[in-house]
């Protein structure tokens, strides 16, 4: 008899931990999908807003010597956190959609994902934190990622947005949220 209640204690905890985990996860993506994105008029203010978080993280990281190994590991994740959720919102909504006006200038921008995903593999895989090639592969990797940003926040994303109707803006802007709260 004891044996039996012990048994149904345990599977009682258990569903109780499967249920509060799946009524977190929603709160969590909520949480982690920042408040910001959600009440920008639009989406290129969004990935303005993503591209600027990075850059903190990035002047951060900047700044540490080979001895800060953790902090340079879990900067570097949260980069790389970031950057993929970023990169699955554009490589799904926006990129798409710009494909559709200038398949040449989509292209090129997943070709820059591309690259930013290389160098995130390389930091985190091929090179050690303590290495002093580290920090000049992440000087790197941040100077290729501020000119992909500035080519996007000046040039393309301004003239794409133009060229769509209000409603058409307002719906990549919806759809780069939901696709953004599947990686929050």
């Amino acid at each position: 008899m004891e044996r039996n209640r012990m048994g149904e204690l345990a599977i009682t905890a258990g569903l109780g931990l499967a249920a509060g985990a799946l009524l977190a996860n929603p709160a969590r993506k909520l949480a982690m999908q920042s408040a910001e994105a959600f009440t920008t008029r639009d989406w290129v203010e969004a990935l303005t807003l993503e591209h600027r978080a990075v850059s903190k993280v990035f002047d951060t990281l900047l700044q540490t010597t080979e001895r800060q190994t953790g902090k340079r590991k879990s900067g570097l994740a949260a980069i790389d956190h970031a950057l993929t959720k970023h990169a699955f919102q554009e490589e799904t909504v926006i990129y798409p959609a710009l494909r559709r006006v200038d398949e040449d200038q989509a292209q090129q921008l997943f070709h820059e994902h591309f690259e930013v995903k290389t160098f995130l593999s390389e930091l985190t895989f091929d090179i050690e934190p303590s290495d002093p090639a580290w920090l000049e592969r992440l000087r790197e990797f941040k100077q290729t990622l501020d000119q992909h940003i500035r080519q996007e926040e000046e040039e393309i994303f301004p003239t794409f947005r133009a060229r769509m109707s209000e409603e058409m803006n307002a719906q990549l802007t919806r759809r780069m949220h939901m696709q953004g709260l599947k990686l929050a």
